[in-house]
């Protein structure tokens, strides 16, 4: 058996044998995503009974006030997350609500065109199955991710919380990796002097995204925040994860111990004031009680 496959073997094995969490979906509950320059705005419609209707999410994008385009989704219900351009350009679409992993990332164009659809092993992620969890309904590969367009909208970085980076190019809606074969030496040198470019605006957009998600009013987003401060060790956010030290956000669990209580943007705040050196004392992130 060939180390590929042995690799593979395993990771199945060990899918199997890690604990599948329950998770319950409600129904569609946002349904209106701006671009970061609030220029557009695309307003979703899911069909009331799509099980019967599979196919019928309505998409409009708007400038202002005006119609640019309108079209149904090839999601059966409605994507989980979207994303809009600042140039109205483009609309990426996220994952099958009720369904993580599914139709992972969808790139519509100009009027609304289909660019491409991709599955997660079209996104290289093939290999990466230790880092994803899963529960009864979903492959929660974009856990704790951020993502945003690139320069000019030409491009579009998903950064994964095991540090991997996609990167798409949104015209052909390929994956836009650092080594490519070009067919002709002018290309290979236009792509060796922009890819360095490319990796200080992630960075900087990176750094930018992770400290403005500690002030977000969802806790998920601040416990992502934290986790990204703290990987990419950026002190400028030191003030702003120690306050988090006392965030309430908690969900209650019986592990390690029955009946416990974690206050996980606390952990999370914690471990990354850690990971950059600073001593963290008297934080209470886990608690017993009785039912």
């Amino acid at each position: 058996m060939m180390p590929r496959q042995v690799f593979a073997l395993i990771a199945l094995i060990y899918l199997f044998i890690l604990p599948v969490c329950a998770d319950e979906w409600g129904s569609v509950t946002r349904t209106e995503f701006y671009s970061e320059n609030r220029k557009y705005m695309l307003r979703i419609k899911p069909h009331p009974d799509w099980p019967d209707k599979p196919g019928h999410c309505k998409a409009t994008l708007y400038k202002g006030d005006k119609k640019v385009w309108s079209r149904y989704l090839i999601n059966n219900h409605a994507p989980v997350s979207i994303f809009v351009a600042d140039s109205g350009e483009y609309v990426i679409t996220m994952d099958e609500w009720h369904s993580v992993g599914e139709l992972p990332v969808v790139i519509y164009g100009d009027y609304g065109e289909l660019v491409r659809v991709h599955s997660t092993d079209s996104l290289g992620l093939k290999d990466d199955i230790l880092h994803i969890n899963t529960s009864v309904s979903s492959y929660w590969w974009n856990e704790d991710s951020v993502s945003f367009f690139g320069p000019e909208d030409k491009y579009f970085f998903i950064r994964l919380h095991w540090g991997k980076w996609i990167v798409l190019d949104l015209y052909s809606g390929k994956l836009y990796p650092e080594e490519i074969n070009f067919y002709n030496d002018e290309l290979s040198r236009k792509h060796e002097k922009e890819w360095p470019k490319l990796l200080e605006y992630r960075q900087m957009m990176l750094a930018k995204h992770a400290t403005r998600m500690l002030d977000s009013e969802n806790a998920e987003e601040r416990k992502t925040g934290a986790l990204l401060c703290g990987q990419e060790k950026l002190a400028k956010a030191i003030p702003a994860l120690r306050e988090m030290l006392n965030d309430n956000a908690s969900y209650k669990t019986n592990d390690p111990k029955e009946w416990t209580q974690v206050y996980f943007v606390r952990k999370a705040a914690r471990e990354a004031l850690e990971a950059m050196g600073q001593k963290v004392e008297g934080v209470i992130t886990e608690e017993f009680y009785n039912q």
